[in-house]
């Protein structure tokens, strides 16, 4: 009797384990990322000429509050050095560029949750479905490479695709991000290209 019990408490025991937060911090990682590149569409129109205050502060306010419903593909995309500009430059995050571009970590299962700033986020296989008929439920759709990160943990870069139709219409982004005090922060958007 009591051997059952032992066994049926370890069965439920590594069962909530598995599905723990990794410490790395990735969800929340990812989270910044869409909250900081998914942007409600259409944008506004640009200033009059001769107006270089750029976007008021009311119409940034108003954009920050509209709340996306984004689909995230299941399956990381592997990215490879050669398709990308001199890397040199971001001699601080070397070694989280290198594990970046060793594509070891695996996406977490991220269905049915939301980021801070309240987009609601499902993922899908990028490969079986029909884009055309998922821009008419959804407002962009997000593929993730993986999070590289330095040995300290402290720093790490990833690469956020944004796509606003099944057409071309989005952006590639580099982001660079340091961690103090347990929390993210992004340092450094760097966009590689838009479509």
């Amino acid at each position: 009797m009591r051997l059952p019990l032992i066994l049926l408490f370890i069965t439920i025991f590594s069962n909530s384990c598995v599905s723990k937060e990794p410490s790395d911090g990735i969800k929340e990682i990812y989270s910044m990322a869409i909250d900081a590149n998914v942007i409600p569409l259409p944008l506004p129109p640009p200033p009059e000429p001769g107006d270089d205050s750029g976007m008021p502060q009311h119409v940034r306010d108003s954009l920050k509050a509209i709340k996306l419903n984004i689909k995230a593909c299941k399956s990381i995309t592997l990215f490879t050095k050669e398709r990308f500009f001199d890397l040199s430059k971001y001699k601080q995050y070397t070694e989280a560029l290198d594990h970046l571009f060793a594509n070891t970590n695996e996406l977490l299962n991220m269905d049915n949750w939301y980021t801070e700033r309240g987009h609601s986020i499902r993922t899908v296989n990028c490969e079986e479905v029909d884009k055309k008929e998922l821009f008419k439920n959804y407002d962009a759709l997000v593929t993730f490479s993986n999070v590289g990160f330095n040995s300290t943990k402290d720093k790490a870069v990833m690469l956020i695709i944004v796509s606003y139709s099944h057409y071309l219409s989005g952006s590639l982004t580099l982001l660079l991000l340091e961690r103090s005090n347990d929390d993210w922060e992004i340092k450094e958007k760097d966009v590689i290209s838009i479509a």
